[in-house]
């Protein structure tokens, strides 16, 4: 019998590694709060004598920040369980006794979604990688605040359309809540020097907007808020500075959530959730991947765009929306 439900699991899995965002506003663990600093040895391993995956304890610091403003998750979403099953993400073996082998789930979604988006740098000796030869002021080498002063590739730059088009250009993406404005636009180069102070002002408005969504009482509105408000402020923060920084915070976390969801399921039904052994198992099958096309979308959303039509662009709007849901749609129900 499972200790936790699948949507704790869900919600566990995606906030692991929120404590990347919080550890790059404040820097130094000097600035944890005492009530986050008495967990390092729990939560954190260690390595000749020296703490490693420091991002958990800051995970650990944003639950003890909701605690402290006390904010709960709606439905009956157990903040406490929630805790345990993501700042032990690097420990698992410290939370069984409280959430079961759950807590290896949420460790094995971890490591699963990372291995899917990470790419080691051809260069480790600067702070972005390949490419950055003529990037300006981010080709300097690695200090201990590289980790915030890292912007993100632009994902785009690794698309490929045509040898006869070339190479797509190497850019990278401004650090700012995604939006509208230029700001969000890709760069050839990004001066990273007031990362810092950009990122303590994210996260000052991000703690606002899980304050507002915190009050939802529908669990399921609770979630796809929360996943907004993710896309929103994760979507320019990359998810490993020591990696090849192309996968953003949020889509790491989204596949992480997705996989534990998955492993979850999958393992309460063939009843090892209580097996580290069967949990960490690769060889047997537990994924089936879905693939759907819905063919002519283009000629069915522009077919009106030279037919003087009134108010096309809100018919244009409208049918984008349309593409969306029957594609949601379609992924829920299967």
């Amino acid at each position: 019998m499972m200790r936790t439900s699948v949507d704790e699991i869900a919600l566990a899995a995606f906030l692991h590694d929120i404590g990347k965002f919080v550890q790059r506003a404040h820097g130094s663990r000097k600035h944890l709060s005492d009530e986050a600093r008495k967990f390092e040895d729990e939560i954190l391993p260690l390595r000749h004598g020296r703490y490693t995956h420091v991002h958990a304890i800051w995970t650990e610091e944003f639950l003890t920040w909701m605690e402290r403003e006390g904010l709960s998750f709606p439905g009956g979403l157990n903040r406490s369980t929630v805790r345990n099953l993501s700042v032990f993400h690097h420990r698992p073996d410290n939370a069984v006794k409280e959430v079961g082998g759950a807590a290896w789930i949420v460790a094995q979604a971890d490591r699963l979604a990372a291995g899917l988006d990470r790419k080691g740098k051809d260069n480790r000796d600067t702070v972005d990688g390949p490419g950055d030869a003529d990037s300006g002021p981010e080709k300097e080498p690695r200090t201990w605040d590289s980790f915030i002063r890292t912007s993100m590739t632009n994902p785009f730059s690794a698309v490929f359309l045509d040898k006869q088009l070339g190479e797509v250009p190497q850019t990278k993406l401004p650090l700012a809540v995604l939006g509208p404005e230029r700001e969000n636009f890709p760069q050839k180069a990004v001066d990273v020097a007031g990362f810092q102070a950009r990122y303590a002002a994210m996260w000052t408005a991000f703690q606002a907007e899980i304050r507002r969504i915190c009050n939802l009482q529908d669990k399921h509105l609770f979630f796809d808020a929360l996943i907004e408000v993710s896309e929103r402020f994760l979507s320019a923060v990359p998810s490993s500075t020591k990696d090849q920084p192309d996968v953003s915070l949020h889509d790491h976390s989204l596949a992480a959530a997705a996989i534990a969801t998955v492993l979850a399921q999958w393992h309460a039904e063939a009843g090892t959730l209580e097996t580290e052994a069967h949990i960490e198992d690769l060889q047997t099958p537990k994924f089936r991947v879905l693939i759907g096309d819905l063919s002519g979308i283009q000629s069915t959303l522009f077919r009106l765009a030279n037919e003087r039509v009134k108010g096309v662009n809100r018919i244009l709007r409208a049918r984008s929306f349309l593409f969306g849901m029957l594609a949601e749609s379609a992924a829920i129900e299967a």
